[in-house]
């Protein structure tokens, strides 16, 4: 922030609070920032280069590396190259790479903890029911254990198709458990529920939608910048 900047904040400041019974305070100062559908949810660059983000998924722990990577990178695109198209792309490629199946495993984890005890909760949900399998396993999940799991094609709801990380290994590109089951990654999953929702918290606000970031072409220029 310029001198000359600062001093006309801090005269705004003044003068609001001449009239206002409140304080104010310069925290920080963006070269660029943007919000999403709340207030408390937003990105921005700082002038020595730092990004900031409040309130995303990058911060949140119960979705896997690769949603949360992929947001971080569009976020950073966003905000130094003011690249929405790039940013886009790189969405694309890596849903390929994961229909593909060159995603490595621990990319595709997600961590959700016990905060009870298996029997207490009324609905089963994903990490839940995850946890009831690694005792099948041989396994411990305890009450305040984070729990590890993946999400594999098969019928019913996410929680039926939910199991512990740890008892996978790849092997010819195919996934086997320690009993020597075979299971294969529900990328749909993947990329409606993970991937999709966390880069498209931001992109949605430069002209992508859905069909547009799992890699059909955008019918429209941009020029949100």
């Amino acid at each position: 922030m310029t001198t000359e900047l600062m001093e006309r904040v801090q005269a705004f400041i003044v003068e609001l609070s001449t009239v206002y019974p409140i304080r104010l305070d310069i925290q920080e100062h963006f070269k660029a920032i943007f919000f999403t559908e709340k207030k408390k949810r937003y990105a921005g660059i700082t002038d020595n280069g730092e990004i900031v983000i409040k309130g995303l998924e990058v911060r949140r722990g119960d979705w896997c590396a690769l949603a949360k990577n992929l947001q971080s990178k569009v976020i950073s695109i966003i905000l130094k190259s003011r690249d929405p198209k790039a940013a886009a792309q790189l969405v694309a490629d890596n849903i390929k790479k994961l229909r593909a199946g060159e995603v490595p495993l621990d990319q595709l984890t997600i961590y959700k903890t016990l905060t009870k005890k298996i029997t207490s909760y009324e609905s089963m949900q994903a990490h839940v029911k995850a946890a009831q399998r690694a005792k099948q396993y041989g396994l411990s999940a305890d009450v305040g254990a984070k729990v590890a799991y993946i999400v594999v094609k098969g019928s019913g709801k996410i929680g039926d198709r939910s199991y512990p990380a740890e008892v996978f290994t790849k092997k010819d590109g195919k996934l086997v458990d320690t009993k020597g089951e075979e299971k294969e990654i529900d990328v749909d999953y993947y990329v409606t529920h993970q991937i999709l929702p966390s880069v498209g918290r931001v992109l949605n606000y430069f002209g992508y939608n859905d069909s547009n970031l799992a890699g059909k072409p955008l019918q429209k220029t941009l020029e949100h910048f």
